[in-house]
Formats: C-alpha cells, sequence, structure tokens
C-alpha cells in the first residue's frame, strides 16, 4: 500500500511518558510465580484494548505501560488491565515501571511493544526533532523496555518479545522519512534479537501491520479511511495470540497483516 493507508493509524507517541498517576487502570488478576503476566508497552485503544481483553480472556495477567491518558482509556474500556504510566524511552522510568510490575504481580513471560510515533511531511519540513523523536518511540523505546525484560526471561529459560512495525518497516514512501527509518531500525532490532535470544528459549517476532486499524485515532487522522478497508483490531489481536501460543518446534519471526480490501 502506498500513501496514508501505509501507516497504522491505532496510536500516537506511545514512548512520550504524561503524568505517572494510571488513573482508572484496575489491578490484574492473579500474580506469583504460575501467573502468566503480559506487557503491552504502548497500549492504546484499539489494537491495545484488544490484545488486553484477548490475553485476559486466555488467562493472562495484562499490565498496561506508557501515556497516562492511553493507559487510562484502555483500563476503563478492559476491566482487569493493571496500567502503568511511564517514558518508554526512559531507561530509569522503564526499571521504575517494570520493578512495580514485577512486586505486584510477577516477571514478564510476554511483552508487546505497541509504541510509534507517525511523523508525515516533507523531508525539508521534518525537523531534525521529529526525525529523532519518531526513532524514540519506534526503536529506541523498544530496546529500552525489552532490555529491561530480558533478564527474567533468561532466567527462566524462555518468553516471548512482539513488535509492532509498519508498511514503512520495508518500504519508505513520499512523506514518510521518519517514520519509515524509525521502523526499519525497528526490524533490524527484531531481526537481530530473534537471532541472539533463541538459544536461551526467547521467541521473538516482529508484525507488519500493512494498513491502518480500524479505531477512533484511525476515524481522527485519516479522513478516508473506512472500516471495509482497514484491519479488525480483534482479528489482529487474535492473530498476535496465535504466534504467541507456538512451540519451540516452528516459531514465527516474521508475519504481515493487510485487510482483504485494501485502498487504493
Amino acid at each position: 500500500m502506498t500513501g496514508p493507508g501505509s501507516d497504522r493509524g491505532d496510536g500516537d507517541d506511545g514512548a512520550r511518558g504524561g503524568p505517572r498517576d494510571g488513573g482508572g487502570a484496575r489491578d490484574g488478576s492473579g500474580g506469583g510465580a504460575a501467573a502468566r503476566v503480559a506487557v503491552i508497552a504502548g497500549a492504546s485503544p484499539g489494537l491495545g484494548s484488544a490484545l488486553a481483553e484477548s490475553l485476559l480472556a486466555n488467562g493472562w495477567t495484562v499490565v498496561a505501560l506508557g501515556r497516562a491518558t492511553a493507559i487510562r482509556a484502555v483500563a476503563d474500556a478492559v476491566p482487569g488491565v493493571r496500567g502503568i504510566a511511564c517514558e518508554l524511552a526512559d531507561a530509569a522510568d522503564v526499571d521504575r515501571a517494570f520493578a512495580a510490575l514485577e512486586a505486584a504481580s510477577g516477571p514478564a513471560s510476554l511483552v508487546v511493544y505497541n509504541a510509534h510515533r507517525i511523523e508525515l511531511g516533507p523531508v525539508d519540513e521534518t525537523s531534525p526533532e521529529a526525525f529523532e523523536t519518531a526513532w524514540r518511540a519506534c526503536c529506541f523505546g523498544a530496546f529500552v523496555v525489552a532490555r529491561r525484560a530480558l533478564p527474567a526471561m533468561r532466567a527462566r529459560g524462555r518468553g516471548t518479545l512482539v513488535f509492532s512495525g509498519a508498511t514503512g518497516s520495508l518500504r519508505g514512501g513520499p512523506r514518510s522519512s521518519a517514520f519509515a527509518a524509525a521502523k526499519f531500525a525497528l526490524r533490524g532490532l527484531a531481526q537481530s534479537l530473534a537471532r541472539e535470544l533463541a538459544p536461551a528459549g526467547i521467541h521473538v517476532v516482529h508484525v507488519i501491520l500493512d494498513g491502518l486499524i480500524w479505531s477512533a485515532q484511525t476515524r481522527a487522522r485519516f479522513a478516508s479511511a473506512t472500516e471495509a478497508t482497514s484491519m479488525s483490531p480483534r482479528a489482529v489481536a487474535a492473530a498476535y495470540l496465535a504466534v504467541i501460543g507456538q512451540e519451540a518446534g516452528a516459531w514465527t519471526h516474521e508475519l504481515d497483516f493487510r485487510p482483504a480490501a485494501e485502498r487504493p
């Protein structure tokens, strides 16, 4: 796909922290050593809510990390989600958030990194600050979060890291120099981690979301988007769960999703 339809529209700027209140968040069910704890970093209404709902239905304890307003919206929409507001590109803040969730629920055995920042515009109108902001949200935050989650996964000899990519992970389009460069970087990070961590029993997945996900954010940002030409967040979440549940004898590293009726 090309044009605006090649950019995901299920959230924005998930790596910028807000007030650390997490207001409205509800504690997840369960804890202790036997709990399966899932972290959704960059959770927002749309795919984030659908993932949280699906994981909870399958017995996971779910913790949402990211901007306070976004995680509050997810926790309000999906009872059982615990929200912790933090800046995903700040190592100290991420460490604080993981320490809190580990104390309350146990170490994470699944991390889904869904944060991104869509920066679109001609290259000569894209500021260095905007370019860096996109990279920090899409890639650097993923590195920070994965790095913090890995010690517990290594100690247990198992775990799953899932990174949400986009059309821009494979090809850059006009006006997408910042976004595509950041998503290319995320894909490279995922490939490197997959090869490094597989011997330790850690499954690394990169998902290419080749189109828009139907959500309030998509409708607000892309006036031409329709439900028929967008991906269903619940269908995408179901596909994530199928990959997360794979046995080590047949792991998927990369897969892509798109709507059946693509935008022209």
